[in-house]
């Protein structure tokens, strides 16, 4: 049976959709917070940098409730106990896109550039024999051989003695 679209939305729903959104919600203070006491804490730029690295799966966590959101209402749907509705379904995924979007881009990606730049001015200070251009240790000891290695990161630092290590615990060249 074809049924007429309305103007208005039945209550489950809207009830479905508020309760996606306010789970997202919830979701982006808790990355906040998750954050800020990241920031707050008494620690090196580069160890600050690690800890927003380990916290990856909690940023991406607004993906996980969208996609359980989705996934429940879509049961909720096949079982009767709500009315077929994809956009009350989907909206949990959606809402989980923009969550995620909005704490990488808005939050975490210039937080973890601005712990990458400090921790490279640190370890310039804290140690003069840090060569912050290329691999310089490598060309020294096989200046023949040398070929620049463009796919590593270019904000890796090397230390120009190989029995030192740099800030990630890295050892040498």
């Amino acid at each position: 049976k074809l049924t007429q679209p309305t103007s208005a939305m039945d209550t489950s729903t809207l009830l479905t959709i508020g309760l996606s959104a306010s789970l997202q919600v919830a979701m982006y203070l808790i990355c906040l917070l998750k954050i800020g006491e990241i920031n707050r804490r008494e620690l090196p730029p580069l160890v600050k940098l690690k800890l927003m690295e380990n916290e990856e799966n909690l940023f991406d966590g607004g993906l996980y409730v969208g996609i359980g959101g989705t996934a429940t209402a879509l049961v909720f749907q096949v079982l009767g106990l709500i009315d077929p509705n994809l956009l009350a379904a989907y909206s949990s995924n959606l809402f989980g896109i923009v969550c995620v979007a909005l704490v990488k881009i808005r939050h975490v990606r210039p937080y973890k550039c601005k712990l990458i730049l400090e921790g490279q001015d640190a370890l310039s200070r804290l140690q003069p024999d840090v060569v912050v251009k290329g691999r310089e240790y490598e060309r020294k000891l096989n200046p023949e051989a040398y070929e620049p290695d463009l796919t590593s990161h270019p904000l890796r630092l090397f230390v120009a003695d190989p029995t030192r290590v740099d800030a990630l615990g890295n050892g040498g060249a």
